[in-house]
């Protein structure tokens, strides 16, 4: 379609990059959270209209999109799957957090559907500025600031080519560091995602926030919807589920779907390793890798570390260590029990951290003591990604011993950032035609990213590529294709 999706605002300094995205864009869903009608202020909600059809339609889908485009409003086109087992009303009901409104003009013969026209949508006001030039220290303030004077990050415009849109997709289930704070506190992240996809990959995603709690039925929407898309980036939504849709969006679709929260991690906690072995010159078959956290994106760390060569890997959660048989183990945890904590160990995090090589956070903050640094093996590596706040402050992991620190923060060194890989993840797989995003890919995307870093600057304090490293993207995608 001739639609891309353009930033609001250029990402392309750090500073704005953590007011767009993670840390400040969680104060945005904070705000969203204490009262819903912020979502007017601090998202594109307001101006933001869907016009949903099938495929049939395509065409004439795309021309109603660009008459909204050109009277200033972003607008979407929603290309439904025909005979899907989920009726278009109640697509349309769970994706009012997305949405301000659809022009359903495609649909009259399908059904009693309640259209919306031109005529009955208010114009959007004119765009504030935000002046890049006077942010303080406040990264919370000058994300709400940002959000509020800009209402939303991306916008919808019409394009001189046809283009390959890609769906940013949530429940918000598993939101940043919050859990489970629903679909309309999720869009600010969606966006910033978007936002990040258009700015470092040079890919056109849009956000899509379903209001639903039910696995099967989450399922039906996205799959409905799929259409849309030319491959679909699953964000934030809560383990066992998570593991339940991808899978079932990869059989059931003919597209790439990528949870970012697992995969995107996985690939950028595996490049960090990478380089810290060759930074160390230790053997990843002889290394020992200590993990705190069980969830979506701890699983994935541990699977692809495992795919990569490293075998003595043990994980712990708030019941403890994980261990295979544990009574509270779901089916896939379970599966991962069976390959890690190799000397079945029944404790929790203070004991299987001893004498590792690696630590891996991906739990909650404050959760590490300098003293549990302290027994960890010589020349060890700690990466504390709780977001906001890691598991262990840098400052005193490095006071303690560990001579490598990263975390997901872009006011530390070393940010374990998830923008280093699906930009370029996605933009390899839209210019290659591949369906399936496996393991051998992966493990590509993160030697691709590791050896960008040469073996003469590789230091304790630099052992990634910055997350505005414009290389990144197109390594990335190089090793995709290839």
């Amino acid at each position: 379609m001739k639609i891309e999706i353009k930033t609001k605002i250029k990402t392309d300094s750090p500073e704005i990059l953590s007011r767009v995205y993670t840390p400040g864009v969680g104060e945005c869903c904070i705000e969203i959270k204490k009262d819903s009608q912020k979502l007017m202020e601090l998202t594109n909600y307001a101006n933001s209209i869907a016009v949903p059809g099938f495929e049939r339609d395509k065409t004439n889908i795309e021309q109603t999109v660009l008459k909204y485009i050109k009277k200033g409003f972003s607008a979407y086109p929603l290309i439904l799957k025909e005979n899907s087992k989920i009726t278009p009303q109640k697509i349309f009901e769970s994706l009012t957090p997305t949405f301000s409104a659809f022009d359903t003009t495609h649909l009259k013969a399908e059904g009693n559907f309640i259209q919306t026209t031109p005529d009955e949508i208010s114009l959007p006001q004119k765009e504030d500025d935000y002046n890049q030039n006077k942010l303080s220290q406040d990264v919370k303030k000058d994300s709400i600031e940002l959000h509020s004077k800009l209402r939303g990050v991306i916008k919808s415009e019409e394009s001189s080519y046809d283009r390959k849109l890609i769906g940013v997709i949530s429940d918000g289930s598993a939101v940043l560091g919050f859990g489970n704070i629903g679909a309309k506190p999720a869009m600010p992240v969606m966006e910033g995602k978007s936002a990040l996809f258009k700015e470092l990959g040079g890919v056109d995603a849009f956000p899509i926030c379903i209001n639903s709690s039910n696995t099967e039925e989450l399922i039906d929407i996205i799959d409905a919807i799929s259409p849309t898309f030319s491959g679909i980036n699953l964000e934030d939504i809560c383990a066992p589920k998570c593991f339940e849709v991808e899978e079932s969006l990869i059989k059931r679709t003919n597209i790439p779907i990528f949870h970012d929260d697992q995969h995107g991690t996985a690939i950028i906690v595996l490049a960090a390793v990478i380089n810290f072995l060759r930074l160390t010159k230790k053997d990843k078959h002889k290394i020992k890798i200590a993990m705190s956290g069980a969830g979506a994106a701890a699983q994935s760390v541990a699977k692809l570390l495992l795919e990569y060569g490293i075998n003595d890997i043990s994980l712990s959660d708030i019941n403890g260590t994980v261990y295979e048989g544990r009574e509270n183990n779901d089916k896939y945890l379970e599966q991962l029990a069976q390959k890690t904590n190799p000397e079945k160990i029944k404790g929790n995090l203070t004991d299987i951290i001893k004498n590792a090589d690696i630590f891996i956070g991906l739990s909650a903050a404050n959760i590490v003591t300098p003293d549990m640094i302290k027994s960890m093996a010589p020349q060890s590596a700690v990466f504390a990604l709780a977001n906001p706040t890691p598991e262990i402050m840098p400052d005193l992991a490095k006071n303690a011993g560990a001579l490598v620190v990263a975390t997901g923060r872009s006011d530390f060194e070393n940010q374990i950032n998830n923008s280093l890989a699906f930009p370029g993840i996605f933009r390899g797989v839209l210019e290659s035609g591949i369906k399936i995003i496996d393991n051998n890919i992966k493990i590509n995307a993160a030697k691709a990213i590791a050896y960008l870093i040469k073996d003469n600057e590789l230091a304790p304090d630099y052992i990634l590529p910055k997350a505005l490293d414009k290389r990144v993207p197109d390594a990335v995608a190089s090793s995709v294709s290839k």
